[in-house]
């Protein structure tokens, strides 16, 4: 990546997100690489399209789960915390499921690392947050 001028790396890395999801997919992989997914499209965020948005967030919720699953919490926090900066302000509106799933998940990762007053103060605040 080094030879790479700065401004193409997010097209490289979008390229590569794209094509390892697409193999990935064919090959029932999914799970096995989703960190390696997600590592590459949440460096090419800006030029998702809407329904690439809501797909990579679907991803960073999975990534997100299986590092809890393996005690991992900041990489757990990483991946839940991209996933909701890509839902956007009006999510509660658009895309209230998917909205919940992420603020849950959220909820979740400080009650695994035993921050509860975290985990409360982040779910009345992002509760509160929904019009």
């Amino acid at each position: 990546m080094a030879m790479i001028p700065e401004a193409e790396r997010p097209a490289v890395h979008r390229l590569l997100g794209r094509h390892l999801l697409q193999r990935m997919t064919l090959e029932d992989q999914v799970d096995s690489y989703i960190f390696e997914i997600c590592n590459q499209l949440n460096k090419a965020t800006m030029g998702l399209s809407q329904e690439e948005s809501e797909q990579l967030i679907e991803l960073n919720l999975r990534a997100g789960r299986k590092a809890l699953r393996a005690t991992a919490f900041d990489g757990a926090m990483g991946y839940f915390h991209t996933a909701q900066s890509l839902l956007g302000p009006d999510s509660w509106q658009r895309q209230r499921r998917l909205t919940l799933d992420v603020y849950l998940a959220n909820v979740e990762r400080w009650y695994s690392s035993a921050d509860y007053a975290q985990g409360n103060t982040f779910l009345r605040n992002g509760l509160t947050d929904r019009d």
